[in-house]
């Protein structure tokens, strides 16, 4: 490949060639041999088709976001020798440079290799590294081999994940393990759920003896309600009215970080999780349990994004046999008023619902510069107004809620949650 610089001083040097020998000046003609020298030396050295090896090594295929991750650049010359060497990036990649030479620019003799290394890190999301891009430069810069060195790589980046205090559920079905929920049915448990007469083979730790005093042939005992695990779906709503941006912050982030975390947490518990990414198409993680699940949740969450689908624009359309059967399902999203009949639909079907709900109306007030002017303050009524209605009518059906300010951490807004369910749980013992 033929530079730039090539042309001008060939241009240069006809230009004074034929200026001098229409003016009859020979000394214009005598100062263009120097160029042309030039020129022939350049041609001579010019460099010819090279074999170059690379290769690229990772610390790690996989990170959690604000970690960091460390590439490997190994090139060795398999030809003759190069003495002005380029390598960079193939394409480029949207991560932060934290250290170390990204580019490279060395002279390599024959069987040579070269090696550098730097330090990035991303957000979430999935980072490809196609390649390098190697331009070999003679010595006077006119003539230019660019090849592509394949030296592929691939890192996945997951959400960052919150550690969150076991959520209390209740769905009305629970699975045949052990597990912290209570099943409503009787059995091996710690809490009290009635009594019967006794049979052969009960404990006697669990007779009771002040009901038995009462009697005076028949024993009576304690049952406890047995504790179980359930089926737990999550729900990420990805359509494009989850994604507002401020300042480079997103509030669909938010939306996958709440979602990774309750899935570290559930999993934590032993529960059953299945996760559905509703976006441009369904995305689905088929229930299972353990490390193993949240590893395949946080693969999907890393290449989540948002998009825009018409046949998938309202949630009425989300199939219900893609979620377990009378299971607690987890839907996470702004909630927009379309999506009131179905979640009422599906607590109508048996289905145990928590909606997490990170407030939009909080990244609109930081997008607005002037956040007291009359408009806008009328327009924050209404909306706010729009959203206390959605929320009633959801606890009327009686949907949990958690009306989450994504300035607050998730941890802190579900403990609130917690204490308020705790204090209503007692209070309708005392009336009870």
């Amino acid at each position: 490949m033929i530079t730039p610089s090539f042309w001008i001083l060939s241009i240069l040097f006809a230009t004074m060639v034929i200026t001098g020998l229409f003016t009859m000046n020979s000394t214009l003609i005598a100062l263009s041999l120097p160029l042309n020298l030039y020129l022939l030396v350049a041609v001579f050295f010019a460099p010819g088709k090279q074999k170059l090896k690379a290769s690229r090594s990772l610390s790690t295929d996989r990170i959690t976001q604000g970690m960091d991750v460390t590439v490997h650049i190994q090139v060795t010359n398999e030809h003759a020798r190069i003495e002005e060497l380029h390598l960079s990036e193939l394409s480029p990649f949207s991560v932060k440079d934290l250290g170390g030479r990204v580019s490279e620019h060395t002279t390599l003799a024959p069987g040579e290799t070269v090696e550098y290394e730097y330090i990035l890190q991303g957000w979430r999301g999935e980072y490809r590294f196609e390649g390098l891009l190697a331009r070999v430069i003679e010595p006077f810069g006119l003539f230019e081999v660019r090849e592509q060195l394949p030296a592929v790589g691939k890192v996945l980046v997951y959400p960052e994940v919150s550690n969150l205090k076991a959520f209390p559920i209740r769905p009305p079905q629970t699975k045949g393990f052990t597990g912290p929920i209570p099943s409503r049915k009787s059995g091996t448990g710690m809490d009290f759920f009635g009594i019967r007469q006794y049979q052969l083979g009960d404990s006697l730790r669990h007779v009771n003896w002040q009901k038995s005093a009462r009697h005076s042939v028949d024993l009576f005992t304690n049952e406890y309600e047995q504790e179980r695990i359930a089926d737990v779906g999550l729900i990420l709503d990805a359509r494009p009215h989850c994604d507002i941006a401020f300042q480079g912050r997103r509030l669909f982030e938010y939306s996958v970080e709440a979602t990774a975390s309750l899935s570290e947490m559930f999993l934590g518990e032993g529960h059953c999780l299945s996760l559905l990414i509703y976006s441009v198409g369904i995305v689905r993680v088929f229930p299972g349990y353990g490390k193993v699940q949240q590893e395949r949740v946080l693969k999907a969450l890393a290449t989540a994004d948002t998009g825009l689908n018409y046949a998938m624009e309202h949630l009425r359309y989300l199939p219900a046999r893609f979620l377990p059967p009378r299971g607690q399902l987890v839907y996470i999203s702004p909630v927009s008023s379309g999506d009131l009949e179905r979640i009422i639909r599906f607590r109508t079907q048996g289905y145990e619902i928590l909606v997490v709900s990170p407030n939009a109306m909080d990244f609109e007030r930081w997008n607005e510069t002037d956040p007291e002017k009359p408009d806008f303050q009328l327009a924050a009524r209404f909306a706010q107004v729009e959203r206390d209605l959605i929320f009633n009518n959801l606890r009327e059906a009686g949907v949990q809620i958690v009306n989450w300010h994504v300035d607050q951490p998730l941890s802190t807004v579900l403990d609130h949650i917690r204490i308020q369910n705790s204090l209503r749980q007692r209070t309708i013992q005392v009336l009870q």
